[in-house]
């Protein structure tokens, strides 16, 4: 009996990833209109990521970043091969020299941080120094001081504790000029990692900033900031009001901002979202509807991890009204759930992975 129980639900779910999978597939032609304005509100039952840009270095912390960043190049929200074309963004192009080993970078006016300043070639030079910085001990250190790929100039050094400056790296007015051991083919996409974005001076060069309390804690020059971040408990992001559509910030920016709660117990998560759980699925399904979620890559894996953990929180539920138990086993991977059921629902999440490619 729950073995055929378990197996109808695995079946819903598993129906339910082909409607998502058909609906990333296809281009859409409906004329629904994205979202515009509203809270989104997610919650997530594990432990907050890190939101200092030189320190978030996770799946979760990197869509966060993607919203709040603004970088030299960037990936456009485009569906398809024109989304993995880097196109400028606070650069409005740059020149290689010197045997592939020195790019110069030209910075465009009129990007500012949330705090009203204004973003400029040092922004990066400072957001490199950072990353480099030895006390601070970035992830993104590892992608600038490799001897046999990437390897600024100075940056080793610095990686080091010798000294604050990466030498490699230079500014003449508007102009950002970073110097490469060795030409490198890679560089470009490592630059564009959210490690590297324009960073304000305000963060400090050797420590995290971790407990934000409002937009001038740690100050943004991308679409969006963040407003609030209790860790462990609340990482809130708002429209950056400095932000204006122009040359290089022509991102799609539909929500007034995100509230995500962290930690959340699978149960409290449950009852809090069980009364309208599969309204909003279904919701999230009918805007992938639209031709507009495809031309912003965010968005649309933004959407997916919605439909996906909505419909495992729908799976849960339904597996507690079913055996009248906590779902604490098909949470924690005991053998207690049916070997059918494992493999429809890893054929399920294999579905969603392929299509957000």
């Amino acid at each position: 009996m729950h073995r055929r129980l378990w197996l109808s639900a695995t079946m819903l779910v598993v129906g339910a990833s082909l409607l998502v999978a058909a609906s990333f597939a296809s281009a859409g032609t409906s004329s629904h209109k994205l979202k515009q304005g509203g809270i989104w509100k997610y919650g997530t039952e594990g432990a907050s990521v890190q939101v200092d840009p030189q320190l978030a270095y996770i799946t979760t912390a990197w869509w966060l970043e993607y919203a709040t960043a603004a970088k030299l190049y960037n990936y456009p929200d485009k569906s398809g091969p024109a989304g993995s074309k880097l196109v400028p963004e606070v650069a409005s192009h740059f020149t290689v020299s010197n045997g592939g080993k020195r790019y110069t970078f030209f910075i465009r006016k009129g990007f500012k941080f949330s705090d009203g300043s204004a973003v400029t070639a040092n922004s990066f030079k400072y957001a490199i120094n950072r990353t480099a910085n030895h006390d601070l001990a970035s992830p993104g250190a590892q992608f600038i001081t490799d001897p046999t790929g990437t390897n600024i100039v100075g940056a080793q050094a610095v990686n080091n504790g010798q000294g604050t400056n990466v030498s490699g790296v230079q500014v003449k007015g508007n102009r950002l000029i970073v110097n490469l051991t060795k030409g490198d083919g890679t560089f470009m996409a490592k630059i564009t990692m959210p490690f590297f974005q324009a960073t304000s001076t305000k963060l400090p060069l050797t420590h995290e900033v971790s407990t934000v309390n409002g937009p001038g804690d740690l100050p943004s020059a991308g679409p969006y900031v963040v407003t609030r971040n209790d860790v462990n408990q609340l990482t809130s992001l708002r429209q950056n009001p400095n932000w204006k559509p122009g040359p290089g910030r022509n991102r799609p920016r539909n929500l007034t901002g995100l509230d995500l709660q962290w930690n959340l117990n699978e149960q409290t998560a449950f009852n809090q979202t069980k009364a309208n759980q599969l309204d909003e699925v279904i919701s999230k399904l009918k805007e992938l509807e639209d031709d507009r979620v495809y031309q912003d890559v965010g968005e649309l894996a933004r959407m997916q991890a919605f439909v996906a953990e909505g419909l495992k929180r729908f799976e849960f539920g339904l597996r507690r009204k079913v055996e009248g138990e906590a779902s604490a086993a098909a949470l924690s991977g005991t053998d207690d759930v049916p070997t059918e059921f494992k493999a429809l629902v890893e054929q399920y999440y294999r579905s969603l992975a392929r299509s957000g490619k």
